[in-house]
Order: structure tokens, then C-alpha cells, then sequence
């Protein structure tokens, strides 16, 4: 059977005001990914920014491409250098001309005619060229999907029923949870997508469900994208939280399991990872991916040359070198049976792990959905805000007397700019902590009523005393007066020691954390727990075993560093 192909692309949407909000960071300290070559003397350097999802195969590539002993036609060396980092991130890099790469992979040539549209905005006027990008071919392919375990997909009808974004709405705003479909012992129904304003998998399923709530696979308007609210609200109803790493929602499944998430919005050739990599050995089930019934669209993984003064004709002509070796077709082969992507070459025939036994179908997708136009994009991610799932978020901070000086003023810093980047609409309360926990404020309110008073009240703390974090903690579980019904649990925690003056014991922490098969926060009355360990002395084994048992994430900072930590944080939410 032919298999589908991505059509020409339509002038995408630009991912609004949104994607600005992005971390602006430069390249930093991320270390380029090791690819086991030293780099001659005289060498031509390519540096490469990709979306992490494709991360073995280009690792593998650059490898074998290295032990090939490349060089220009001039006879210099080609090394390649990789740097996984977030597709907008790179993007507002190369916007603010703080970046050194020379080729962009994202996952999505969206994000390709997004940067074109914003760098015409901004820098074409200054005498820049129109364009920063004019050609970016897919290196591979891989559809949007929703993965789901097989035992809940067979539950739903799957594989003979098509199931699409009105069963999942309808399903996630029932409230009856698996109960509805003979399983109560699953629990509830446990969705999950990255956000729409900082992931190109987050925009897509957006924006896919909007098509479905308007009832078109073409022509999409701004007017239905208010008609279609209502269904994405539906869609968002059982959402455990949002996110910045489409990677980071399929490592969490494959390994916490159903307990976890019972579906979330990821790219096929992940489904494909779950099944071939040995990590995920362990999983309770196989995964499986569904279509959307309604479209969906392409991963299509642009290969993108950036026509900057930095990037020489020496650079460009080994970019084109690495590019042309991506598309061989033994590495095109190389990409589909070891790594789960769909050769960009349609030469190529389709074959394992893209079949049923990898619980994939290679007739799909049947319809594949066009990218609106950029003003009907940016209104349905400038309202993302009024259709995403409520949040109710404890904020519990360390004022304990190591926190004296630096550390405290810039988490202080980041605090503020963490509790400024939530929407108006979200709830708050915050709590401090040291010999025992205070609540600065135990009522949750609108932010956009509160964020002010909440600001003044942190930044009044000053450090003393000791360290009660699981006494704290254990107080921070407690409903809130003012919750909305529906709202997504969450505590955030930042601590830079041990505890020393709780009365509660790790292990009884734990015990309360732990949620049996089919439960989670929202189910059985306790919050996702997301943990920051902040400087060289904070317990991260314990807070990595709390982020584990309570459902939520686990990160680490700095003083130097602790903004970009929050503003992590915060595509959580």
C-alpha cells in the first residue's frame, strides 16, 4: 500500500506571543552530545540544534558519519556537533543572535515558517535578509499519535473503532474514569500533552483538537476556534499537567506506568521507542498509538541551514554534506527499523517497527491536517489560557538559616517570576518553612487578585531556624479553601538542606505519596508533588524519591541559575 506523505506545505501559523515566552537562553552550559570523534586540527565545525526526540538516531548518525572520514571539497575535516535543546528555546536564540549553531532540527516545520515570520518581523527591517531559513527538508517523519497502553485502548474500542478527539473530550469530562468501561480498578482517565506555547507536540494537539471542535479538517477560521472551545476544554478536563519535553511525558509513561498517565499526546516513532529500547523492558503493557479519526498532523523533522554570517560557505557546503548522508538509504533504513521513524525517502518501503505487532499502523494518517493560517494560530494559543485545565498550586519555599543571604534573594527572584508567568485565572497559596512550616497565605485565590499580595509576602521572609520539610510538606497536602472543582492539583517545594525538625519520617511520607495501580493526586485527595533541590547540600536523593512517589517532577538549581529553573517549572502549569 502507498503510504501517505505530508502534503505541501501551507504558510504555518506562527506560535503567537506564546513561544516568546520561552527561556532566552543561549547555548549556556550545554555540553554538545559526545559522539566519540576528536576533532582535527582545521576542521569544519557544524553545530546542530535538535528536538531530543530524535536524539539516538542522530547521535548514531554523526557517529558512522564520522568514522567515514568526511571532508569538504577543499580536503578540511567535517566534525558535526549535536545540542539537544527545547525547539523555541533555540528559536528565540537565533531571533536574539546569541546562538553559534548552524543547522536547527525541530520537530516540526511549523516551527521552520514561525521563526521566517517573526525573523521578517523583527530583523528584515534592520537590512537582514527576508528570510533566515529557505529550504529545510524532512530528514524523517514520524505522525502526531496518542499513545495509550493496550489494555485501556482496547477498553475504548481500538483497533476496530476509530477513536478520536470527541471520544477523548467526552471521556475526560465524564468524571466516571475507567468505571465507565468495566475497569474502576484503572482509576481515572490520565491525560497529558506538552504546552501548546513552548512544544511543537503541545501546539499541534491544540490545534488538532480545534479542528475536531469545529467539525473541519480544512479551511480552519479564527471564528472556530471560539466554537471550538468547548470541546478543548473537554480535552483538557483530566490533564495531569503540561510540560516543555514531549521526550520527557513518554520517559515518565514507560516507566512510572498506567499510575501515571493512561494516554498523552506524543510522536509515533516514540510508541515505536517503548517497544524497542531496553529501558522500557520493564513497562506493565505494550503501548499502542492512536490516529485521531478527525486528522492529525505530520512530525516532520526539517533539516534547516541557517543563512547567517556565521555560517560559511566552508559550514554551509558540511552541512549539506551531513544532510545528504542523513538522507542515504542506509541510514533512511537505519532510521526506521532502529529507531521508529518513517524514512523521509519514499522510496523506501515501511516495515517493523511500524506494523501492528509494534501496535502502529502504516496505513495512518488517513488525513493529515493543514496548518492554519498564522492569525487563526495565534488566536487559538493567545486563548490557550481559557481552555486549559484549571490549577490550584501550593508554592512551599525553604527559609530555613542556610537560606541567609544570596541564596534567598534570588530564590526570592524566582519565585516572583514563577508566580508572574501563571495565568490570572490559576490559584495559589504559598507556605514558608524552617523550624515549622507558616502559611504566608492558606486561601487559594485568582492570581490575578492575589500574585501581587503573594509577591509582597515572600519577599518579606527573611532565613532562621531549622529545616521541618516533611512536616511542611504534609501540611502542604491539605485542601485549600477556595479550591475550584477540577483544578489540577500541585506543590512546588524548593529546599537547599536535609530535614532536621520534622516529626513525619521520609518513609511515612512515602507511604502517604504511594498510589496504588490506578490512582493519582487528583483521585485519592493528594497533590502532585514537584521538588526543586537548590545548591550542592540540598537531600536530592530523598527530594528525587518524593518528586517519584508523588507523581510530579524533580529539578535542581543554583542561585546562579534558579529563574531559568521556575520558568522551567512553569510550562508545568
Amino acid at each position: 500500500m502507498t503510504r501517505k506523505r505530508p502534503g505541501a506545505r501551507a504558510r504555518p501559523a506562527a506560535l503567537a506571543t506564546a513561544l516568546a515566552l520561552t527561556l532566552a537562553c543561549t547555548r549556556g552550559g550545554k555540553a554538545p552530545d559526545a559522539t566519540g570523534a576528536a576533532t582535527p586540527p582545521g576542521s569544519v565545525l557544524v553545530l546542530i540544534s535538535y528536538g531530543s526526540e530524535k536524539k539516538a538516531f542522530l547521535t548514531d548518525s554523526a557517529d558512522v558519519f564520522h568514522r567515514s572520514n568526511p571532508r569538504t571539497r577543499g580536503g578540511k575535516p567535517i566534525r558535526v556537533e549535536l545540542v539537544a535543546e527545547g525547539s523555541a528555546e533555540a528559536m528565540e536564540s537565533i531571533l536574539a543572535g546569541r546562538t553559534d549553531i548552524a543547522v536547527w532540527s525541530p520537530a516540526s516545520s511549523l516551527l521552520v515558517d514561525v521563526l521566517n515570520d517573526r525573523w521578517s518581523e523583527t530583523r528584515s527591517a534592520a537590512g537582514a535578509a527576508p528570510a533566515v531559513v529557505k529550504d529545510a527538508p524532512s530528514i524523517v517523519l514520524s505522525p502526531v499519535v496518542i499513545a495509550m497502553w493496550e489494555p485501556m485502548a482496547r477498553a475504548l474500542g481500538w483497533p476496530t473503532k476509530p477513536i478520536g478527539w470527541a471520544e477523548v473530550a467526552d471521556f475526560a469530562a465524564s468524571g466516571a474514569g475507567w468505571s465507565r468501561y468495566g475497569h474502576p480498578e484503572w482509576g481515572a482517565f490520565k491525560f497529558g500533552h506538552t504546552h501548546p506555547r513552548y512544544s511543537a507536540s503541545g501546539a499541534l494537539a491544540l490545534l488538532a483538537a480545534t479542528y475536531a471542535g469545529a467539525g473541519k479538517t480544512r479551511g480552519l477560521q479564527s471564528s472556530d476556534v471560539d466554537r471550538a472551545a468547548g470541546l478543548v476544554r473537554r480535552v483538557q478536563a483530566n490533564v495531569v499537567h503540561y510540560g516543555r519535553s514531549t521526550g520527557f511525558f513518554a520517559e515518565k509513561m514507560f516507566t512510572r506506568g498506567p499510575s501515571y498517565l493512561s494516554a498523552a499526546v506524543l510522536y509515533e516513532n516514540l510508541v515505536a521507542e517503548s517497544a524497542l529500547d531496553p529501558r522500557y523492558s520493564s513497562k506493565p503493557f505494550p503501548v499502542v498509538a492512536i490516529y485521531p479519526r478527525e486528522g492529525t498532523f505530520w512530525s516532520d523533522h526539517p533539516y534547516a541551514i541557517l543563512d547567517l554570517p556565521s555560517v560559511t560557505s566552508d559550514v554551509r557546503e558540511a552541512a549539506e554534506a551531513f544532510r545528504t548522508f542523513l538522507l542515504s538509504p542506509d541510514r533512511q533504513q537505519a532510521a526506521l527499523s532502529r529507531f521508529g521513524f518513517r524514512p523521509a525517502d519514499p522510496s523506501i518501503a515501511l516495515g517493523p517497527p511500524i506494523d501492528t505487532a509494534h501496535g502502529l499502523d502504516p496505513t495512518q494518517p488517513k488525513n493529515v491536517l493543514p496548518n492554519p493560517p498564522v492569525a487563526v494560530t495565534r488566536h487559538a494559543l493567545d486563548g490557550f489560557d481559557g481552555v486549559k485545565r484549571p490549577v490550584s498550586i501550593t508554592f512551599v519555599i525553604d527559609t530555613s538559616g542556610s537560606m541567609e543571604g544570596e541564596p534567598l534573594r534570588q530564590a526570592k527572584a524566582g519565585a516572583r517570576h514563577f508566580l508572574e508567568s501563571l495565568p490570572d485565572a490559576d490559584v495559589a497559596r504559598v507556605m514558608t518553612f524552617s523550624s515549622a512550616p507558616h502559611w504566608v497565605s492558606d486561601r487559594a485565590e485568582p492570581l490575578g487578585q492575589s500574585r501581587a499580595r503573594l509577591v509582597s509576602a515572600i519577599e518579606a521572609t527573611f532565613a532562621n531556624g531549622g529545616t521541618a520539610l516533611y512536616d511542611s510538606l504534609l501540611e502542604s497536602f491539605r485542601p485549600a479553601a477556595g479550591e475550584s472543582r477540577g483544578a489540577a492539583r500541585a506543590v512546588v517545594v524548593l529546599t537547599d538542606g536535609e530535614d532536621t525538625d520534622s516529626r513525619i519520617k521520609l518513609p511515612q511520607l512515602l507511604a502517604m505519596l504511594q498510589r496504588p495501580a490506578g490512582e493519582s493526586g487528583p483521585e485519592n485527595g493528594t497533590p502532585r508533588l514537584f521538588t526543586i533541590a537548590y545548591g550542592a547540600k540540598a537531600d536530592t536523593a530523598s527530594l528525587q524519591r518524593l518528586a517519584e512517589a508523588g507523581g510530579g517532577a524533580y529539578f535542581s538549581g543554583t542561585p546562579k541559575d534558579i529563574r531559568a529553573v521556575y520558568a522551567e517549572l512553569a510550562t508545568f502549569f
